[in-house]
């Protein structure tokens, strides 16, 4: 779209106020059933991220889309951390797919964290016995992507974009794929219409609550929010599961926006299962100080294979290092994980 009037009905028919009226736009690129646009200067457009979600084939992969009522950094940190998922996530009653997650043997991980062109590399590490030790190593992405290691109950890469909308809101989009197969027909099934009344990561179609078309992204709004405190139900919280939510990523959002859409920081009482967060932090305040004061843009930041990157988790002997596995952690069109699940 460039922006032109098309027709001008009231105008006389020799008018050319059309030709010379432009409204604002954008240029923007579909890719797989997303819509790219840049707002910046047109003559310094980069090129399209290459992120293997949007790059595998459509049957690969599955995309969903809502509104989270909180700042984005806010999700940002909530994914980034590992050490709640067996927690919040979990089960009361030892039954279900979830009680089997090997994350779920050692609730006390240890983490470690690297710096990256890309962003920050989060890995944690839990012991399985004296010879093994199990790393779930969470990627953040510059500016505001994450990605999830796959379970082995769950054989799928996944991840969110995080794009602000506002300071109290954010457009979560969610993606799940197989970097070299099909998705089971199942799975999908589950993603769209989730499961016994429950959500799974994705936003089912029976969880938006759509406003007037006037409000932007008016259909992506859910019935999960604080006003209704979230859908908790507490009789399942006592007999079922921890936290007493129906679904994922429900608690997810519960916990990254139940407290207040944008939290004072100054009130924080951070941990050492905090160092990710704290870590990947202190990077965005680094990157955004060099920007603001020195006009320094990160490296790589236009070259688009960056995000050419996959979150892991790996069983290893005591004494391997998770950062060896570098190559597992490269993203390749076509090619399957690289180690066993």
């Amino acid at each position: 779209m460039d922006g032109k009037v098309v027709e001008t009905p009231a105008e006389p028919v020799d008018s050319r106020l059309k030709d010379k009226v432009r409204i604002k736009n954008y240029p923007c690129e579909e890719r797989n059933g997303i819509l790219w646009t840049w707002m910046g200067d047109p003559d310094a457009r980069p090129a399209l991220p290459s992120m293997e979600w949007n790059m595998v084939p459509a049957e690969n992969v599955h995309v969903s889309f809502r509104v989270q009522e909180c700042n984005w950094l806010q999700a940002v940190e909530g994914e980034i951390d590992s050490a709640h998922a067996p927690i919040l996530h979990g089960r009361i009653d030892s039954k279900g797919a979830i009680s089997d997650w090997v994350a779920k043997r050692d609730l006390r991980p240890v983490f470690e964290c690297q710096r990256q062109e890309f962003g920050m590399s989060v890995a944690s590490r839990r012991v399985l016995d004296e010879a093994t030790n199990y790393w779930r190593v969470n990627q953040f992405l510059f500016p505001f992507y994450t990605l999830v290691p796959p379970q082995s109950q769950y054989p799928e890469l996944s991840g969110h974009a995080w794009v602000p909308i506002d300071d109290e809101n954010t457009l979560c989009i969610m993606f799940s794929y197989h970097p070299s197969q099909p998705l089971y027909e199942k799975t999908r099934k589950l993603f769209e219409a989730g499961h016994n009344g429950r959500e799974t990561g994705h936003a089912s179609v029976d969880a938006f609550a759509p406003r007037p078309p006037s409000e932007p992204y008016a259909k992506y709004w859910t019935k999960f929010n604080l006003k209704a405190a979230f859908m908790f139900d507490y009789d399942a919280q006592t007999k079922t599961w921890f936290s007493g939510l129906p679904g994922l990523w429900v608690q997810d959002a519960a916990c990254q926006s139940g407290v207040a859409p944008v939290y004072d920081r100054t009130r924080e009482h951070l941990g050492i299962s905090d160092t990710g967060v704290a870590m990947t932090r202190r990077l965005l305040l680094e990157r955004v100080r060099q920007l603001k004061e020195r006009g320094e843009k990160p490296a790589r930041y236009d070259d688009p294979t960056l995000w050419m990157v996959r979150a892991v988790s790996l069983t290893l002997a005591a004494g391997e290092t998770w950062q060896a596995q570098e190559e597992v952690m490269k993203a390749k069109l076509g090619a399957d994980f690289g180690y066993a699940l």
